[in-house]
């Protein structure tokens, strides 16, 4: 694999008003040696056009077409397949990220003999609302950690996968989500991680609320079924662990991030960066 190439993987379905942001901003990053696997699921919206555009621009970007929608799961996978860098990083279509995010968390990486980097992050509405300040993260990260709730990301992590193995997401049953979560929980149990945080808010995050992953009460039970069902915690330990989630998520967002997903409060608009 190429030196500090870093593959980045962007799932695109139904994303064009808010692809170009999220394509510019990695255009943008101070750190060059990079490949963006765009995986075009199958949209039906303008952002193949402007994928392609794009890719005419730079030929760092690579497309892939899919002949039907698939899912943002068997997109991650194809893309982790046909990476070619020695580091993977995941952008979701509808987030972005800062000019430095890139090569700030290669430096942690490499200054800390680490192989896993993820970072904090600022989650913003769709319609154009701040959802919270600066998400607060622990700064040490294990399996144990993790079983309390996931502090993880998506869009702020970057990985070795020469140290790490190329390692694949698994689908979960409907109507659960977070399959970012157990896949999280998986690379903990069978891979040598050492994780280091970055702690610069360098990863804007979109939600969503009249999606899934936007829907906080859905996600309280995924976490349930991830932990009893799929990794096969006891009764005792899940009900410990669901408390233990609830209070992180509460830390890592704020209240009323929380009040505001859940429906029972507005948030005022602000202007956004």
């Amino acid at each position: 694999m190429n030196g500090d190439l870093v593959s980045i993987i962007v799932p695109v379905y139904n994303s064009a008003s808010t692809l170009d942001k999220t394509i510019k901003s990695i255009v943008d990053q101070s750190h060059s040696n990079w490949e963006m696997l765009l995986y075009l699921d199958a949209p039906t919206d303008q952002s193949v056009s402007i994928a392609k555009a794009w890719a005419i621009r730079d030929d760092r970007i690579r497309l892939i077409n899919a002949d039907k929608n698939r899912g943002v799961v068997v997109a991650r996978n194809i893309c982790i397949r046909l990476a070619k860098g020695r580091f993977v990083a995941f952008c979701d279509a509808d987030d972005w990220w800062g000019p430095n995010k890139l090569k700030g968390q290669l430096d942690l990486l490499i200054n800390n003999k680490a192989n896993f980097c993820y970072g904090s992050a600022i989650y913003v509405a769709s319609e154009g609302n701040w959802y919270s300040r600066p998400a607060r993260m622990p700064d040490h990260l294990d399996l144990e950690r993790l079983y309390q709730g996931n502090p993880i990301g998506m869009s702020t992590v970057v990985m070795d996968v020469v140290a790490l193995g190329k390692q694949y997401f698994q689908k979960l049953p409907a109507p659960f989500v977070h399959e970012d979560y157990e896949y999280w929980l998986r690379l903990f149990k069978i891979a040598p991680i050492s994780a280091v945080y970055d702690a610069r808010p360098d990863t804007f995050v979109t939600i969503h609320l009249d999606t899934r992953s936007g829907n906080k009460w859905l996600a309280i039970r995924s976490q349930y079924y991830i932990l009893k069902h799929v990794h096969g915690l006891s009764r005792c330990k899940v009900l410990f662990y669901m408390f233990s989630y609830l209070f992180w998520a509460f830390y890592k967002r704020g209240m009323d991030t929380w009040l505001v997903q859940l429906g029972w409060a507005k948030k005022d608009k602000n202007n956004l960066p």
